[in-house]
């Protein structure tokens, strides 16, 4: 086996990997490459392996200017070109529209579409404060909706019985229960399926947000034109979470309150919750590109190969 290239993805540095590929004369990239404040930290800590690691790669394309200054803190002697995030490029399938419309309209309630939430990626505390909306939102709209999902699979069982304290009627994904019209809680508790839960959403909350952890992947249900919100914790994910809230396609909320008055206000007025989500899915579009850039920058490389 005699290797040419190696081309390392987002954080996957590997000191040891990248100190024999350039013993051996073997071009290393790392690319669509992110650091968040946590993964810089810790870098830092360990600044005395990290650093040289970085210093031998030929190449460093970051996703955002905010990920390029994060590298630049732990060596100025490296240069780092930005790609844009790889995540923008993904495709929806096209049949997840129709699969969804149809889903939507079994669930419906007297003819009606059920107003739907979904809160994605959810950590820790986060929960409580999302049911303590909802209860709210079922104040007003009874046939409301929540569709839940939290980031960690080993935190599921937990979040049943959270659920269970508030006394909400609750299906879970994993057992493949129906959603009938006594449902109030839909448990997203598998593996993979975030973007078909995302279709059958009218408006997304997306998790990490309201405690200090830094946010969570806006992109996809940017892609699929939802209307979104988040907490303001958004360090992590801060250059695309600009352009959402510059373009109003993104609401910043700091509590149980705030969080189902958003959502009934985006539920009673259909044409700001569709300029939103279509906004979303602008920012969504315009932010494509980075797997050109990326096979641009490598293409002489690879040519070679």
């Amino acid at each position: 086996w005699k290797p040419k290239c190696l081309i390392l993805l987002e954080t996957e540095i590997w000191p040891n990997i990248i100190h024999a590929c350039k013993k051996r004369k073997i071009y290393t990239a790392l690319v669509n490459a992110r650091l968040s404040e946590k993964s810089k930290d810790n870098y830092l800590k360990y600044r005395s392996v990290i650093k040289p690691s970085l210093d031998k790669l030929d190449l460093i394309l970051a996703q955002y200017k905010s990920d390029k200054k994060r590298f630049y803190e732990i060596s100025t002697q490296i240069k780092v070109e930005l790609c844009g995030n790889l995540k923008f490029d993904q495709d929806i399938p096209y049949e997840l529209e129709e699969i969804s419309k149809t889903i939507r309209q079994d669930w419906s309630i007297d003819g009606q579409k059920r107003p739907t939430l979904i809160a994605s990626s959810t950590h820790e505390g986060e929960e409580e404060i999302i049911l303590q909306a909802f209860k709210l939102i079922l104040e007003e709209l009874p046939g409301a909706l929540l569709i839940l999902v939290p980031r960690h699979l080993e935190r599921f069982e937990r979040v049943k019985k959270t659920i269970s304290r508030y006394d909400l009627s609750l299906a879970s994904r994993a057992t493949k229960a129906e959603v009938t019209n006594s449902t109030e809680v839909l448990l997203g508790d598998t593996i993979g399926e975030l973007n078909f839960l995302y279709s059958l959403s009218d408006v997304a909350f997306i998790g990490g947000s309201l405690i200090d952890h830094g946010g969570q992947n806006l992109l996809e249900p940017s892609a699929q034109s939802l209307a979104l919100m988040s907490g303001p914790s958004l360090r992590n994910f801060s250059d695309i979470s600009d352009q959402l809230k510059k373009v109003k396609a993104l609401d910043i909320i700091k509590n149980s309150n705030e969080l189902s008055n958003t959502f009934l206000k985006l539920i009673a007025d259909k044409d700001e919750l569709k300029e939103k989500g279509e906004a979303a899915f602008k920012v969504f579009m315009e932010n494509r590109g980075a797997l050109e850039v990326i096979l641009n920058k490598l293409q002489f490389k690879l040519q070679s190969l």
